[in-house]
This record gives structure tokens, C-alpha cells and sequence, in this order.
């Protein structure tokens, strides 16, 4: 047969394998396969289930009076239970190896996997390792985001490249992408590429994290360089998987000429947010864990992503708001500097009261919250003669931003409370009409 595409070859593979899997030797060989994982995988789950019980079991026993003990019994059920499954398939495997070869039956399917199940007691074993030696909270995020992934793949490359030719494969066309023919393989190394970054941008932002927490650093700023080098390092990401689809720089010229068409019609805001999420990580003139006046409600700052920022205010409501807005309209910081905010509430009194009283009444009903800070003190300002009442203005401090609404009653309950019991009255607007001229008339008629 003339083979002229590697889409041939492969169909040629693929016809070769299909007359063997009609062979019974072969179908016998699969069938000891399945049986030998599903059995070796059912009584791994019956191990870890054990094990789960008896260290329940043992746990109040040991675990406080003898805590040694316990990590070694502990360390030795998390080797038996990840490392059950190869062990036992492995044995069965080359029983079933044994019994081939005895029964004079060629057994060429079954010696072919046994590098399989080695590489999963290797696997297993690495991992056991890990677990016995750190915590198993720090390890698990590793291993479901990283390790699980790459055996994957390693795994899936041995059992296809065991039965076709992984060149071949590689060389199968699938679409057309701007002009250019993506084959199979292409498309492979893309999702190996996004894996790659992706896995690094989360192994990057865990590793910086970890060291300026460490080092004592603010969250803000924590969080700020965080989203800066996940940004960055997928769009080297998004560069290194263009160059591997094939997209060379004229075409990438002519998305960056349609893209700046439809910035220019229609994206404006959305590139407007993004720029000013960037200023906003690097100056960090606003930072997440700030307490902000938004719309007249006080909210603290939950996320600042690159287009919008989220608030949470006191009513347990999300409020999503574009970057822009914090650089072209006045924002209303209580924490840009510190956590120290004073609070002014202003009353009115009679004209006929002490205002040396009303100082002292005040004040002592102001220190009876336990939110109000000795230093700065709190203090009472006469503000002004009123139509119909004495102003003053009572100012406080305190280190609660978030708070700010219910502090603000909880004082004017004191207030009043203060002022009922001293009999210190609290005007209300009044006038009186004087009628003259005219009125004896009026009433005459």
C-alpha cells in the first residue's frame, strides 16, 4: 500500500490494531487487565477505608498522650493507602504473566503495561513521601493542580504511544487557524502551553505570597503584586501559544490593527478599567481591606481585579464598581492611612440651658461607648446660636470604620438618655404670628 499522508499511515496503524484486538488471546489479555485494576483498585478502597476507622479509632487514644506515636501510625496508613493499588496490581500482573507463559500462551499485551503500573507505584510512592513529610493541606492543593495533571499526561503518552505511533498522530490535520493548517499535535502542545503558565501563575503567586507574608508585608500590597505577576505571566503564556499555533507577527499586526478598530468604536470603557486597575495595583491608592463611602453607603473593599472593584457594605450587598470611577471622582477613604477615624455628631439644646453642662453631659455620656478611644480625646465644640437652639457638635474617635452608622446611633441614644436624666432640653423650630393691622377688621366682619 502506498502510503501518502501521515493520515494514511495512521489509518493503516489503526486497521493493524483493530485485527489484532479480534485475536482471543488479545481479548483474553484485556479481560485479565480490567479484572486485575478493578480488583486491585476495590481493595485499595477497602484498605483506605480501614484505615480511615481505625485512626478514628486510635485518635483520642494517642493523639494527645502519645503524639509521636500517633504521626508514625499515621505516616505508615498514608504509605499503605496510596501505595495498596500498584502494589497489588503489579503482583496480580505478573501472576497473570506467569500463568501465560506456563500455559505456553503468548503474553505480550501484559508484559507492554507493566511499565505502566510501575510508573503509577513510582507516582504513588512520590507522593507518600510528601504527605508523611509536610502537612497534608499544604501538600493537596501540589498535588491535585500539579503533580495529578502532569501523570496524566505522562500516563496517557505511554498507553497511546503502546499501541500508534505518536509522530504519526502528531501529523494529523485538524483545522485551518488564520490561513495556516493546525495538525493534531499543534494542538497537544497548545494545551501543554496553558497548562504550563497556568500551573506557574499559581505556583508563582503561591511562592511570592508565602514570602511576603513572611516578611510582614501589608495584604494590599500582597494582593497587588499578585494579580500583577498572574497578568504577567499569562500573557507570556498567551505570546509562547501563538508562536507554537504558528501565527506569525503580520498576522498578529493585523488582530492588533482590528483590535484597536474596536477600541476605537466600542471598548473604550472596558480599556479605560483596565488601565486603571493597573494604576491602581501599582499606586495603591486604594487597596483591598479599605473601609470607602460609595454612593453615600460605607462598604470595605473585598476584591480589586483589573476592570472592577468590589465592595461589601454593612447590608451584606456587593457592589461592583468600574476601576475608572476611583480615578476621576473623589473617593471617601477611612483607612488610607490608619484605622483611626473621628466622628462628628451635631445636637441642638435650649436656650435655656448650662452649655458648661451640656459640655460635661456630653461627654461623659460619649465615654460610655465602648467603641470611643481615650486618646484623642473626645470633645464638645459650641458651633453656633441657632434660630431656636444652642449648636453644638460632638466629636469622637474611634478605630472601626465599618461601624460608623451604628456607633453614630448608639451615641445619640446615650445623648438623649444623658439628656432626659439632667432635664436638658432639646428645641424644636417654633414661630409666633402677630397679627395687627387688619385684624380688628377681620374680626368685625
Amino acid at each position: 500500500m502506498d502510503v501518502t499522508s501521515p493520515l494514511d499511515s495512521l489509518q493503516l496503524e489503526l486497521n493493524t490494531i483493530l485485527v489484532l484486538l479480534e485475536r482471543p488471546i488479545v481479548q483474553q489479555q484485556m479481560l485479565d487487565l480490567l479484572l486485575l485494576t478493578v480488583g486491585s483498585w476495590f481493595l485499595a478502597l477497602l484498605v483506605h477505608r480501614w484505615g480511615i476507622r481505625y485512626l478514628d479509632k486510635i485518635r483520642g487514644r494517642y493523639h494527645q498522650t502519645h503524639p509521636i506515636r500517633f504521626q508514625q501510625i499515621y505516616s505508615f496508613f498514608v504509605l499503605l493507602d496510596l501505595l495498596t493499588f500498584a502494589i497489588v496490581a503489579l503482583l496480580l500482573l505478573q501472576l497473570n504473566i506467569a500463568l501465560f507463559e506456563r500455559s505456553g500462551l503468548p503474553a505480550g499485551l501484559l508484559r507492554s503495561t507493566r511499565p505502566l503500573f510501575w510508573a503509577v507505584l513510582g507516582y504513588d510512592l512520590f507522593l507518600s513521601l510528601l504527605y508523611v513529610r509536610y502537612d497534608e493541606a499544604l501538600i493537596r492543593p501540589y498535588h491535585y493542580r500539579v503533580l495529578l495533571p502532569v501523570f496524566v499526561w505522562v500516563l496517557g503518552g505511554l498507553v497511546i504511544g503502546n499501541f500508534i505511533n505518536i509522530d504519526l498522530l502528531a501529523q494529523v490535520p485538524v483545522a485551518d487557524l488564520l490561513g495556516n493548517q493546525l495538525l493534531l499535535g499543534q494542538l497537544v502542545l497548545a494545551a501543554v502551553i496553558i497548562y504550563i503558565f497556568g500551573t506557574a501563575a499559581y505556583l508563582i503567586q503561591q511562592a511570592v505570597q508565602r514570602v511576603m507574608s513572611q516578611r510582614g508585608e501589608d495584604s494590599a500590597t500582597v494582593t497587588s503584586v499578585l494579580i500583577v505577576s498572574r497578568y504577567a505571566v499569562l500573557g507570556i503564556g498567551l505570546l509562547v501559544l501563538a508562536s507554537s499555533l504558528g501565527v506569525n507577527t503580520a498576522t498578529l499586526a493585523f488582530i492588533g490593527g482590528g483590535l484597536s478598530i474596536g477600541i476605537g468604536f466600542g471598548l473604550q470603557q472596558i480599556i479605560a478599567n483596565f488601565i486603571s486597575g493597573i494604576l491602581l495595583l501599582f499606586e495603591q491608592s486604594l487597596r483591598p481591606g479599605d473601609v470607602i463611602d460609595i454612593n453615600g453607603k460605607i462598604g470595605r473593599v473585598e476584591k480589586l481585579n483589573i476592570r472592577s472593584t468590589t465592595v461589601l457594605t454593612n447590608d451584606n450587598i456587593e457592589i461592583i464598581v468600574p476601576n475608572e470611577r476611583f480615578l476621576t471622582t473623589e473617593v471617601m477613604s477611612y483607612t488610607r492611612n490608619n484605622q483611626l477615624v473621628r466622628v462628628a455628631l451635631p445636637f441642638g439644646v435650649s436656650y435655656s440651658s448650662d452649655v458648661a453642662q451640656v459640655r460635661d453631659v456630653a461627654l461623659s455620656a460619649a465615654r460610655q461607648h465602648t467603641l470611643v478611644r481615650e486618646s484623642p480625646p473626645p470633645q464638645v465644640q459650641f458651633i453656633a446660636f441657632g434660630d431656636s437652639s444652642l449648636d453644638f457638635r460632638l466629636l469622637v474617635w474611634m478605630d472601626q470604620p465599618m461601624q460608623i452608622p451604628r456607633f453614630r446611633s448608639d451615641l445619640y441614644y446615650l445623648l438623649w438618655d444623658a439628656f432626659v436624666a439632667h432635664h436638658i432640653e432639646i428645641p424644636f423650630p417654633q414661630r409666633d404670628l402677630h397679627l395687627r393691622t387688619g385684624w380688628p377688621a377681620a374680626m368685625q366682619e
